[in-house]
């Protein structure tokens, strides 16, 4: 052994090419996993390791070949710690299914006073401002969106509060949970499930307007027959 540390100090490339060449894959495997071991007991880690590790020659310098091998290593380090972290802090099931949960119930209210305020206001403005000005179909859907979104902005913390008032929240996490990547995707998935959900049940007023569109031409007909009858 001091043999072989000799000649790694006197000459580092060849002696530790000559010394990986010897060994099986499961060997090199051993040897990387100790000597990170070795390394993060004596607080050599991250940039310093990845130095050590490129730093071929040894002479604590990195050369153009050397560089891009510090460049990769700084990589996987990266990646490796981003997967132990992910691993390490990952909420549980329960907690994704109260987060996506608190998230979209609010969103349910703001689907529905959005469609349903759209939809009766459109209406309004067709059956009125639409005949007197000529306004079109979809002139006066934008002009009811208009309104609806309007008042949105001033329901919103009403929502919100009735929203939390069900009882229904978020679970205590930590720091690092809630910047997990999963987190956001789980709050927009239950965003867009909630949202869906409110704009469908917004659509109720379309019923009301069938029932008064059909009510109308019924009477219209019955006073085209009363004139014929005439």
């Amino acid at each position: 052994m001091a043999t072989f540390v000799e000649n790694l100090r006197r000459d580092p490339v060849e002696t530790a090419q000559k010394f990986s060449d010897s060994l099986s894959p499961a060997e090199r495997g051993a040897i990387i996993y100790a000597l990170r071991g070795r390394n993060s007991k004596e607080g050599i880690v991250g940039k310093d390791e990845a130095f050590l590790e490129a730093d071929s020659n040894m002479d604590g310098k990195l050369s153009r070949e050397e560089l891009p091998v510090y460049v990769a290593i700084r990589k996987e380090q990266r990646l490796r710690e981003k997967e132990t972290s992910a691993a390490k802090f990952r909420p549980t099931n329960r907690q994704l299914s109260l987060t996506a949960l608190a998230s979209g119930i609010p969103f349910i209210g703001f689907g529905f006073c959005d469609n349903a305020i759209m939809l009766t206001a459109g209406e309004g403005i067709e059956s009125s401002l639409g005949v007197a000005f000529g306004i079109t179909t979809l002139a006066a859907a934008g002009l009811g969106n208009l309104i609806s979104d309007v008042v949105g902005l001033g329901l919103a913390d009403t929502i919100e509060a009735h929203a939390r008032r069900l009882g229904v929240s978020e679970p205590a996490l930590t720091t690092e949970q809630l910047r997990l990547p999963v987190m956001r995707a789980t709050r927009t998935a239950g965003a867009v499930v909630g949202v869906s959900i409110g704009c469908l049940l917004g659509m109720v007023p379309l019923f009301f307007f069938e029932e008064k569109k059909t009510c109308c031409e019924k009477e219209d007909g019955k006073e085209e027959g009363e004139g014929v009858g005439q």
